[in-house]
């Protein structure tokens, strides 16, 4: 079904083509409102000081940015130099060719957030392809599609096996690694940071890269100008990594932080692939801490469903864990909260705050306790 709504909007015309995106993920919105629902909670946990309306207007604006990426997409076979323009500008790129002069290479710090897909694509015909850190894609079908894709410009793909030794090796080269930052962020990877007024687990790997190899750090994203009707490949002053990775990490936050609130329409916070973050768009990666019920601060995980069968919640919670592709945030002081009513089956994807807690399983060998679970 995706491969033929791919096709569909490769073969129609661009105008046309952005009207039936819009009518496809008007299917997806009406087919799945759980996912509707999820982004204006997360809104309303990351921008509490916006009206219900207003939160509702970002997500319609959310999903016009699905359609966006989706027609984009599907024209990658036919975007060339001479067409380019049409799609996508350049600003900023004096930031991004002083980085070069550097020497050192270039760290691109982006996320989902806008057009990622096509920031990399576009980077490499204005100027040099670049080398992309990607996670495989779980249908092979699919994933051999969207690889082919983008390598149509000669962007290198960087997968996960002995992905360090090569960043590093491109790094070295004075070539540019595009990162994105919102990823999960597992035990001994990550770092608590500020990131819209609450912690927020990220990943320190990033701040890591950049503090081995010298390279420059450069804020990068593809953002829809509606006035313009194209997207604007906008690349952000370089930021000064020190380091420190908590400190070089929180700014790296902080700047993503920024650009979201400058554009939070442009987010995937709807993405059913997507922990509910403390932002519309943080998808994969982010997770509040709140008070637990008087005990230990506890990292809060929603899912939308599980298959606990005979072990119940734990064996639901493994589901979600490992078959939903999220690891486990957190350590001593840290637990999975799981709202959700056993009897329907399903885990409620909603907020946790004046919900009870159905289950609290405490790592690090504190005690466990729940509705009667095991």
């Amino acid at each position: 079904m995706a491969v033929v709504a791919l096709k569909s909007l490769q073969w129609t015309p661009r105008r046309p083509a952005f009207a039936l995106a819009r009518f496809y993920t008007r299917l997806l919105d009406f087919a799945i409102p759980r996912l509707r629902r999820v982004a204006r909670r997360n809104l309303a946990m990351a921008l509490p000081e916006f009206t219900p309306q207003r939160h509702a207007q970002i997500v319609d604006g959310v999903f016009r940015s699905i359609a966006r990426i989706l027609v984009t997409f599907a024209k990658f076979p036919a975007i060339r130099r001479g067409y380019l323009g049409q799609w996508v500008r350049l600003e900023g790129g004096e930031y991004f060719d002083q980085a070069r002069e550097a020497g050192r290479g270039v760290l691109v710090a982006t996320a989902h957030l806008g057009n990622w897909e096509l920031s990399a694509f576009a980077h490499a015909l204005m100027t040099a392809p670049m080398n992309v850190v990607v996670r495989p894609l779980d249908n092979p079908l699919i994933d051999a599609l969207v690889e082919h894709r983008r390598a149509l410009t000669g962007n290198r793909p960087i997968g996960k096996k002995d992905f360090a030794r090569a960043i590093l090796k491109a790094l070295a080269a004075n070539q540019a690694v595009g990162i994105l930052i919102d990823q999960n962020a597992a035990l001994d990877t990550g770092v608590f940071v500020d990131f819209f007024g609450v912690p927020a687990s990220a990943g320190t790997g990033f701040a890591k890269f950049a503090a081995h190899s010298g390279a420059a750090v450069v804020p990068g994203f593809a953002l829809w100008s509606e006035q313009e009707q194209r997207y604007v490949l906008r690349f952000y002053p370089p930021l000064a990594m020190t380091g420190d990775t908590l400190r070089d990490t929180q700014a790296l936050q902080s700047k993503l932080e920024e650009v979201i609130r400058e554009y939070p329409d442009h987010s995937n916070g709807v993405c059913p692939a997507s922990l509910p973050a403390v932002a519309a768009v943080r998808g994969v990666g982010h997770l509040p801490a709140v008070p637990c019920g008087g005990l230990a601060e506890c990292l809060v995980l929603r899912a939308d469903d599980w298959t606990g069968g005979g072990r119940g919640v734990r064996a639901g919670a493994i589901w979600f864990l490992f078959f939903g592709n999220h690891r486990v945030l957190g350590g001593r002081r840290a637990a999975w909260v799981i709202p959700g009513d056993r009897g329907r089956g399903r885990l409620d994807d909603g907020g946790v705050a004046g919900e009870p807690s159905r289950l609290v399983l405490h790592t690090g060998g504190h005690r466990r306790r729940g509705a009667g679970h095991r």
